[in-house]
């Protein structure tokens, strides 16, 4: 809900500007300069509130609704007036100080979004670290590093928790980290995994409930079997052909790949495990830098 100063007097012609309001990029509406819209009060209601704003003669409001399909967590809304000067002929200039504002007394309502998400979702993850910044000092989010984890492997763990950080506002004093060998603990909790692929032996009992599969070292995607195309029809899950150029995408990867892999906890149901693997360590902290840069965050899904 906008409310929003024009100019007043005979400097622009409200009837042709207007206030254009978009969400990262993507545009959502445009409101007129003009005497704008009252959505809250009927116009014969409004000579009744002498003193309100309603009888400043500058002052607009509007109403604009975001799709939370636009919403990636990582959003910013964008407000553009665009004021055309009234034509007062070629000898008259046009006054430098016009001036519009936002005013302070507009307002954003949350109340009415959706509160659930489909899981497992890497996009959520990479956009806002969600499911793990659902308590904002990651307080029920463990990470299992490789034991005796190098300079590289730690940077790449210490990256990650404070771009989560960052996307909440909070530090991580909540967060707790596991070692393979005294990985207990990790049911109640959603769990990060993450290290190289010959030095995290922890991966293959977590990414059970995954199409993933890693045994010495090597990472396999599952082949389809009869019924995948069927699942996928009534699931939403990748159907044979799918899986088929995933398998044959990961089998043929070089030493510099990581993967990341969203599923359900083995411990507990209804949380989660992002893995995040690297065939080295470099190749860990390039897939950590990924989920740092905004634009290409936004294509990991």
């Amino acid at each position: 809900d906008i409310a929003f100063r024009a100019p007043t007097g005979n400097i622009v012609d409200v009837g042709a500007s207007r206030l254009d309001v978009s969400v990262s990029g993507a545009f959502l509406r445009s409101l007129p300069l003009g005497p704008g819209e009252r959505w809250w009060m009927p116009d014969w209601a409004a000579p009744l509130f002498t003193g309100w704003l309603l009888n400043d003669p500058a002052l607009r409001r509007g109403r604009v609704l975001i799709p939370t399909y636009l919403l990636a967590g990582q959003d910013e809304v964008q407000m553009r007036f665009d004021m055309r000067p009234l034509a007062r002929g070629d000898c008259v200039a046009v006054p430098g100080e016009i001036r519009a504002s936002i005013e302070p007394t507009s307002t954003v309502d949350v109340s009415r979004a959706w509160r659930w998400a489909r899981l497992p979702s890497l996009g959520f993850f990479a956009s806002s670290g969600f499911p793990f910044t659902r308590m904002a000092d990651l307080s029920q989010t463990v990470f299992v590093l490789p034991e005796a984890p190098n300079t590289v492997e730690t940077g790449a763990f210490l990256d990650l928790v404070g771009s989560m950080a960052v996307k909440v506002g909070l530090p991580a004093t909540g967060v707790t980290v596991a070692f393979p060998n005294t990985a207990g603990g990790l049911a109640g909790r959603d769990i990060v995994l993450m290290g190289t692929l010959g030095r995290q032996p922890a991966a293959a009992g977590l990414l059970r409930n995954s199409p993933v599969s890693i045994s010495d070292g090597r990472l396999t995607v599952a082949l389809p079997d009869a019924l995948a195309d069927i699942r996928g029809f009534l699931l939403d899950e990748p159907g044979g052909a799918e899986r088929r150029r995933a398998a044959a995408a990961v089998a043929d990867l070089g030493e510099g790949f990581a993967v990341m892999v969203g599923a359900e906890s083995p411990h507990t149901s209804e949380r989660s495990v992002v893995a995040i693997l690297g065939a080295t360590p470099a190749a860990l902290a390039g897939a950590v830098a990924t989920l740092r840069d905004p634009a290409q965050a936004g294509q990991v899904q």
